[in-house]
């Protein structure tokens, strides 16, 4: 059964993160039935030091919390993060009371743990401060006049940043929370009706698949930030008419940066908006020489909102700089500030020695109205390489793709076609692109 917390429990947890924060053990959590596996590589940092493979019997700092409902573990992912402590996503079960009488120790502090979504590859494990948090927990509030009237509506898991972001938001501010991952998208649309959720973060998958199973517009919700992949005008629009009474805002942000830039009403076609409150954004080139406004270059980030560290072993996937951060982002900023994305730097290609960026083909596919949609890179003898096009053949057929691809530059039109039966996806929502091209035999 689904339910708001109530309103005694965020009043509570509110009061306990302004008091301060003390010094509480690592926890592990596992929402709305989501198992993570830990892997051979993975480990977690506890008062004294790595910790692999945590096991809540020999290891007295590492509490695995059990899978239970989703509003009864967000409770405890409430007390967790509230109460100072460390969390991270496992699966092993101990004892409610156990999690009770560790929580009330001394251990680990003001640190937790959340996923990337693993667009780009494997989803990596990453800590964050709190602090790194709930600064933008408090702009927020105040660019969107968000209340304890305000009802959060969260559709993702929580092992992933979005989800986990907007739940802990919501709080933070007071608001209530409705927590729909376990439910499919009619039924998720039938408790945002009936619970008048007012505030909504999503993916634009997330806000297609809302769209297409709601039996009605929701017009309750006031506002709907839109993050985790761009938004395209025909995703814009389908959000428009399901949510009529609300303001469509779009944030570019990763999980290590959190809000980068933020879309108001002037933000024109295209851009992902200006720098969010607080936030440094250069481009530079691939030598790390800064570049003036309208080119193209690597996106850095300086930023209060950076994560802390990778909790694995893995290569990680950002670049820093003492001050300076970069998740592979390419883009440029015009004149008046606003900020326009290319594509992911790991995902370029060159057909014929000119750069392709499979976000550009992908976006304008998904803006003719191909959804699934996604554009891997194969070798070819005579262009080095070639763009091909990957989607479920539900709606379009080969010659219909053909036609849609006509108005591309020469390079970056699809030199395949291959439809599939079934679209792997991440438990993010976003494109499993690894499993994609391991199915068909082509690279990322």
């Amino acid at each position: 059964m689904t339910r708001p917390i109530s309103k005694r429990c965020l009043q509570l947890s509110k009061k306990t993160c302004e008091a301060g924060w003390t010094d509480r053990p690592v926890c592990g959590i596992a929402p709305n039935m989501e198992q993570f596996v830990w892997n051979s590589h993975s480990v977690v940092t506890g008062p004294n030091g790595p910790v692999s493979r945590p096991d809540p019997i020999s290891q007295a700092n590492v509490v695995l919390i059990p899978a239970q409902t989703a509003t009864a573990c967000l409770t405890l992912a409430a007390a967790a993060f509230l109460g100072q402590s460390e969390f991270c996503i496992s699966g092993p079960t101990p004892h409610k009371d156990l999690i009770r009488e560790t929580l009330s120790e001394s251990g680990s502090a003001g640190f937790f743990q959340c996923l990337s979504s693993g667009s780009s590859g494997r989803p990596k494990r990453m800590r964050r401060g709190h602090a790194s948090w709930t600064k933008s927990f408090r702009i927020n509030a105040g660019l969107w006049g968000i209340t304890r009237q305000d009802s959060y509506a969260v559709l993702g898991v929580l092992s992933h940043s979005l989800a986990l972001y907007s739940c802990l938001e919501g709080l933070y501010l007071g608001a209530d929370l409705l927590l729909l991952s376990d439910l499919r998208p009619d039924r998720q649309a039938i408790q945002i009706e009936k619970k008048d959720a007012s505030i909504l973060y999503a993916t634009p998958t997330q806000l297609r698949q809302l769209h297409t199973y709601a039996a009605r517009p929701l017009p309750s919700l006031r506002k709907v930030i839109i993050g985790g992949a761009s938004l395209d005008p025909a995703t814009r629009n389908l959000a428009e008419r399901l949510c009529p009474n609300a303001e469509i805002l779009e944030f570019y942000g990763a999980a290590e940066t959190s809000f980068i830039s933020l879309s108001d009403s002037q933000t024109p076609a295209g851009s992902v908006g200006r720098a969010y409150p607080d936030v440094e954004i250069s481009v530079r080139g691939f030598d790390g020489a800064p570049l003036a406004r309208n080119m193209q270059g690597e996106l850095w980030v300086r930023s209060p909102y950076l994560f802390a560290g990778y909790c694995d072993n893995s290569a990680p996937a950002a670049s820093h700089t003492p001050e300076w951060i970069s998740v592979g982002e390419v883009g440029q900023i015009d004149q008046a500030g606003f900020l326009f994305l290319t594509g992911r730097r790991s995902r370029m290609f060159t057909v014929a020695d000119q750069n392709i960026f499979p976000e550009q083909i992908e976006s304008w596919f998904q803006a003719r109205g191909v959804d699934p949609v996604a554009v891997l890179q194969q070798r070819d003898p005579q262009l080095g390489n070639k763009a091909v096009l990957v989607t479920t053949g539900q709606h379009h057929s080969t010659d219909q793709l053909k036609a849609l691809s006509r108005d591309l530059p020469m390079h970056a039109k699809p030199r395949s076609f291959i439809t599939v039966d079934s679209w792997p996806r991440l438990a993010s929502g976003k494109t499993d692109l690894q499993a994609l091209a391991a199915q068909l035999g082509t690279t990322t």
